[in-house]
């Protein structure tokens, strides 16, 4: 109500003063009028991205005390003595993908469920993947960033309060930074290792299969925590991650 009495009181100055004319095109008020009646700024072409965020007000402010992060740590049954030793925790989330059957009408779908509907999609997108991607891309799947499968899992709420209890600054406003699946095939191997040390972010890893010793991921004890980078760890052996 206090903004309309302003904008009223706005235009009852610029109707008796300088004309509406002037309120039309001035830079202060001219956003008070439609586009279709008022002249056209370069902005009016930007939509949403002509407005200038306030990102103290969006990100960064709300988090979680200790206590809250060791009742999540509980709850969803992560070890916290080997993530302070190791820095990498496996944890089993998406069991339920199995567990839930697909509720779609199609015949071809009735009777599937979510882990074998993210399958088909893999096989979706891998049929239009580039075949130079196919053959230099060592499973990497580089077409599947925004897939429904990958949309779930960003979605699942206990994935959420996973990262918001091992996050060390106890924040709760988070953003999911997309990225690419991997496909992976006998003989596919990917060489070299990444320090992962970006202030407080924390690296996912969300694997479907079931792993074994000669094909499962192996992560460099300490390679994601902050201090030493893994070359200066020469006699840490590596950590398997299985699933599930």
């Amino acid at each position: 109500m206090a903004d309309l009495r302003s904008q009223l009181g706005l235009f009852y100055e610029y109707a008796t003063g300088p004309g509406i004319g002037a309120m039309r095109t001035g830079p202060a008020t001219y956003r008070l009028f439609r586009p279709s009646v008022r002249p056209s700024y370069t902005t009016s072409s930007l939509g949403t991205y002509s407005y200038r965020h306030n990102m103290s007000k969006v990100f960064g402010t709300v988090a979680v005390d200790r206590q809250v992060q060791q009742s999540l740590r509980s709850w969803i049954g992560i070890d916290e003595q080997i993530w302070n030793q190791l820095g990498s925790v496996n944890v089993g989330l998406f069991e339920w993908t199995r567990q839930f059957a697909c509720m779609s009408t199609d015949p071809r779908l009735q009777g599937k469920s979510m882990y074998e509907l993210m399958l088909l999609e893999f096989d979706i997108y891998q049929h239009h993947l580039r075949q130079a991607s196919r053959d230099r891309g060592c499973g990497w799947c580089t077409n599947m960033v925004h897939s429904l499968g990958q949309q779930l899992i960003r979605q699942d709420p206990v994935h959420y309060c996973c990262h918001v209890a091992l996050r060390a600054d106890c924040r709760a406003s988070l953003v999911s930074y997309p990225c690419p699946t991997q496909i992976q095939q006998p003989g596919y191997g990917v060489d070299g290792a990444d320090t992962w040390q970006a202030g407080s972010h924390i690296g996912g890893l969300v694997m479907l299969d079931t792993e074994t010793s000669k094909d499962c991921t192996e992560i460099l004890p300490g390679i994601t925590m902050p201090g030493p980078a893994y070359k200066d760890l020469p006699t840490a052996a590596p950590t398997s991650i299985h699933w599930p």
